[in-house]
């Protein structure tokens, strides 16, 4: 679903923009957003407090995470065959979390902006009520469509779009409110995004919900041996800290910000992406068990459009 982390990163490095071909009518006929992926920055490298454990460890404590964080909604999307569809951090259990105490009312009308796979929109469809636009540009519409009918939603519950984050081409003022989990940092790393590119497609009340993937303190100065093992300069470069993100979306002029904070579920969802067996995940582990995740974490920001 949401971001490919390290791994798919590069691939999308590659690719951060392109020309989106215009959908066939009918079903998918909107042409929305870009995709996610998770990666970072820094400067003087900070750690966190309680750190994360090795891959090893990761993979024979899966449960714990689950306990401390008290994800029930995010619990039933833990089958092998649903974390298959996972390209990094469990998006469920970091979208659970986001979302605590959300303000979005049930029924809205809502962009889950970098769908990935699709997994996030069908928690959002299911568990929260909303009516979904899985909006991302690396997966195919029609791939989406039939993972939905399997999970048992329909048209009316959910739309999938493959579309550009940066051009989106929904009507003005469509959605309730935009929800992205682990891909705001590929293309929202800009002072004039938001209010250029994103709070347009939002109606005047509405909310913004991010979780980003970033650092405990920005260090590209001086980068850690443990983050080179698995990740390039280049890759880490979309990671920043709480305080860069706090610069980035203070200078937004129409959105009040509601918050911007270090979340909590960072070695859970860490745990179940390293139990992957896909060639990501396994390429992560080299520096997740020399101790890299340390320096990592993952930040929520929320928005409420003037």
């Amino acid at each position: 679903m949401k971001g490919v982390f390290f791994g798919h990163l590069r691939i999308a490095f590659n690719i951060f923009s392109f020309a989106v071909d215009k959908l066939p009518s009918g079903y998918y006929n909107h042409v929305v957003l870009f995709r996610d992926l998770p990666h970072r920055r820094f400067g003087k490298c900070g750690t966190m407090r309680s750190g994360i454990p090795t891959a090893a460890q990761h993979r024979h404590e899966q449960t714990k995470g689950s306990e401390k964080m008290n994800c029930e909604l995010s619990k039933k999307y833990s089958s092998p065959e649903l974390m298959k569809k996972i390209m990094g951090p469990n998006p469920i259990k970091l979208e659970e979390e986001l979302l605590l105490n959300n303000r979005i009312p049930k029924g809205a009308v809502v962009c889950d902006l970098g769908s990935g796979q699709g997994l996030t929109s069908v928690f959002l469809a299911k568990e929260y009520g909303f009516k979904v636009y899985a909006a991302d540009l690396w997966s195919e519409p029609e791939d989406n469509a039939r993972f939905f009918a399997e999970m048992g939603l329909t048209r009316e519950q959910i739309i999938p779009v493959k579309a550009d984050a940066v051009d989106l081409p929904f009507e003005k003022e469509f959605f309730d409110a935009v929800v992205s989990t682990d891909s705001y940092n590929y293309f929202g790393r800009s002072e004039t995004y938001l209010d250029e590119k994103l709070l347009p497609f939002v109606k005047c009340g509405g909310y913004v919900y991010i979780a980003i993937p970033g650092m405990v303190r920005d260090c590209h100065d001086s980068l850690p041996s443990e983050l080179l093992l698995s990740w390039t300069p280049e890759q880490l470069d979309y990671m920043h800290d709480v305080s860069y993100w706090t610069d980035m979306v203070s200078k937004c002029r129409g959105a009040k910000v509601l918050t911007v904070e270090q979340m909590q579920s960072n070695e859970e969802v860490w745990a179940d992406w390293l139990a992957q067996d896909n060639e990501y995940a396994v390429g992560d582990r080299r520096s997740m068990d020399a101790g890299a995740g340390k320096y990592l974490n993952f930040i929520k920001i929320v928005l409420q459009k003037n």
